[in-house]
C-alpha cells in the first residue's frame, strides 16, 4: 500500500491514509476522491487516519475540500481514528470542528442508522 487505499463498502468510500499527507502526493489523491466522490454509488466518506504521522497544508487542503464538497452534497463525512498527530495539527488550525470524529466502525454505522 502507497500513502493511501481506497475501498468501498455499503456505499460508504473508506480513505486509509498512512505516513506523511503532503504536496507529495495530495495531487494523486485529489484525483482519486473527485472521480470516486462524485458517483451516485458514494453515500458517505470515511478518512482512516490512525497510521497518518504527519499532515502539512495541503493535505489539511484535501480534507477540508473533501469535507466541503461531500457537505455539499449532503453526505457525511467521517474521520475515523485519527492520530494525535492530525487531531494536534486540526485543532491548530480550527478546522477540527467541521469534521466528525469517531473512534470505530461501529459509530459510524450507528449515526447513520445502519
Amino acid at each position: 500500500m502507497g500513502a493511501f487505499e481506497l475501498g468501498r463498502e455499503s456505499g460508504l468510500v473508506t480513505v486509509t491514509l498512512k505516513g506523511h499527507i503532503t504536496m507529495e502526493i495530495t495531487d494523486e489523491l485529489k484525483r482519486a476522491l473527485i472521480s470516486t466522490l462524485d458517483e451516485d454509488t458514494c453515500l458517505g466518506l470515511v478518512l482512516e487516519l490512525s497510521a497518518v504521522t504527519f499532515l502539512d497544508s495541503s493535505g489539511i487542503g484535501v480534507l477540508i475540500a473533501a469535507n466541503t464538497r461531500m457537505r455539499g452534497q449532503g453526505r457525511p463525512v467521517f474521520l475515523l481514528r485519527p492520530s494525535t498527530q492530525v487531531l494536534k495539527t486540526l485543532e491548530m488550525v480550527q478546522v477540527l470542528p467541521y469534521f466528525r470524529v469517531v473512534a470505530d466502525p461501529e459509530a459510524i454505522a450507528e449515526q447513520l442508522g445502519l
